[in-house]
């Protein structure tokens, strides 16, 4: 990576992608710390650890973005629960070989859009039809069924090199297993399932609209 001192110790590796400079805002500079920072988290889309350096790297960014929206969405305690949540989705899918600059405010940017602006979003827009077009009877489409859909698109996931754990956990949620179900049977925390649930519902959405 370009570093001219050993890495002995988890804080060696924080301090090299920017931990402590500009504390509260995680923008850091735009030198070895930027270059660290995006290398981990290239590797947080398969590594857990790296996934872990990357949010304890931006977990002073994040409290304070946490400050910020606790009089809105609730107790501070429960609304940083809320936000590292979406950080860790955050940091597995960062886009960051189009984003290569200033990483650190670019995710903090992201985790803050998907926690709290996403949701504003997503209200439904309802287009007025006139009354006629409901008399209208529809032509009967022949359409494949969703189990079908999803056999089909987790057989294109295999065939793209996603991990077999992923593509099970996509089969149990589409079977209708609730994530405190798998939980219990892998024996992982409920909100553990969640997260990889979120990484990998966003990786096969992208791989669908790729073959499309």
């Amino acid at each position: 990576m370009g570093l001219d001192r050993p890495l002995c110790s988890l804080d060696d590796v924080l301090s090299w992608c920017g931990y402590g400079v500009a504390v509260g805002n995680g923008t850091g500079n735009e030198g070895n710390d930027n270059m660290v920072l995006g290398r981990l988290v290239q590797l947080a889309v398969t590594d857990q650890l790296a996934a872990r350096v990357v949010l304890q790297r931006l977990l002073p960014g994040i409290s304070a973005l946490a400050r910020r929206r606790s009089g809105h969405g609730g107790p501070h305690s429960t609304v940083l629960d809320e936000v590292v949540a979406s950080a860790w989705t955050v940091i597995c899918t960062y886009p960051v070989e189009r984003r290569p600059s200033h990483i650190a405010a670019g995710l903090l940017r992201e985790i803050d859009y998907q926690s709290f602006r996403r949701a504003g979003r997503r209200l439904t827009t309802f287009v007025p039809r006139p009354l006629h077009s409901f008399d209208e009877q529809p032509a009967p489409i022949s359409t494949p069924s969703s189990n079908d859909e999803l056999s089909d698109l987790l057989a294109a996931a295999a065939s793209a090199g996603f991990d077999p754990a992923d593509i099970e956990l996509a089969r149990r949620l589409g079977r209708g297993e609730t994530t405190r179900q798998i939980a219990e049977a892998t024996k992982v925390t409920d909100r553990t399932v969640r997260n990889k649930r979120d990484v990998v519902t966003y990786r096969l959405r992208a791989l669908a609209l790729a073959d499309a």
